[in-house]
């Protein structure tokens, strides 16, 4: 399916193929389990690229409805100047293999890297790595982490990453300590109403990772995290809400911010005049690309008395 400039509803569900061939083909799930995943990727970098008067045409074909090297084979053309997308570790493994030959912009990550493949996600190291930088910036030297025990499978990865990049000590505990030392805090790994049913939560230097919050659900007073700027700042917030079709959670509209970074990604890839180097303020956070690497930068905050603070 191509997309031209045209209402949203049209470019995102809209199955009349206006073209042959197209510049940019976008790999993405429409059936299967990640079907509404896709769906607000696509979602959000189609808005984006619309508001982008961008005259670049745009091809969408489903991940799941062929292997990513038969996908390659049957949609790239003479035309095809990048291609973005699989979504999935496998699938972008799969196409690492096929040698690109054009560049892509991959909407995960694989181990395995290639010259012409940036890759591009929303990593649980690169939300623990910031969180880090704030919980080093308070002089904690004793972490002790306290965790849901039926969240314990969500929240794995984010606590492997925490404690492969940070200098603080960690300690998990099943009990919380019953004060608190000046060089002590706790990091909360749990969903919103286990975090808010524990009693006598610190005031201060708890830290909690975005599994812990729902939208329009008051926090607990001192609480610092780091997620998405287009969920909480102005003006993000209100080209997010501009982009959303209709109401939706923040797990897709974390999705939805996804997408309007990659497209953003991608129009300076199809500018050669530009340089390989690229920094700009995304809805997912700060964006840097240099060396064929894109490292993201997520925002982070400290629920006051008051309001959310930006940190």
């Amino acid at each position: 399916m191509i997309i031209k400039k045209r209402s949203v509803l049209a470019v995102i569900m809209c199955s009349v193929v206006y073209q042959a061939h197209a510049d940019v083909l976008v790999i993405l799930p429409e059936s299967g389990p990640l079907a509404r995943a896709g769906l607000s990727v696509k979602q959000g970098f189609t808005r984006s690229y619309q508001s982008s008067h961008n005259i670049t045409r745009i091809k969408f074909v489903d991940e799941t409805s062929a292997s990513i090297p038969k996908l390659l084979k049957k949609n790239i053309t003479r035309k095809t100047n990048f291609v973005v997308g699989p979504l999935t570790p496998d699938h972008v493994e799969q196409l690492i293999k096929t040698n690109p030959k054009i560049k892509v912009l991959a909407l995960n990550q694989n181990s395995r890297e290639h010259r012409n493949v940036l890759q591009f996600s929303l990593s649980k190291f690169e939300d623990a790595k910031a969180l880090a930088g704030v919980i080093s910036k308070d002089k904690i030297e004793q972490l002790y982490v306290y965790r849901e025990e039926n969240s314990k499978n969500e929240t794995e990865q984010f606590l492997l990453a925490y404690m492969g990049q940070s200098p603080t000590k960690v300690q998990i505990v099943d009990k919380l300590p019953r004060k608190l030392k000046k060089n002590e805090g706790v990091l909360f790994l749990g969903k919103y109403e286990w975090l808010m049913a524990i009693d006598k939560l610190p005031k201060k230097r708890i830290y909690i990772q975005p599994i812990s919050i729902e939208e329009n659900k008051p926090l607990p007073i001192g609480v610092k995290f780091c997620d998405l700027p287009a969920l909480y700042e102005k003006p993000w917030k209100e080209k997010l809400q501009a982009y959303q079709m209709e109401p939706t959670s923040y797990a897709y509209k974390r999705l939805i911010a996804f997408g309007a970074d990659a497209w953003q990604i991608t129009e300076h890839s199809l500018d050669f005049s530009q340089s390989n180097r690229m920094i700009f303020n995304g809805m997912t956070g700060n964006i840097l690309i240099e060396n064929n690497q894109i490292q993201r930068a997520p925002h982070c905050y400290e629920q006051t008395r008051w309001a959310l603070k930006v940190l």
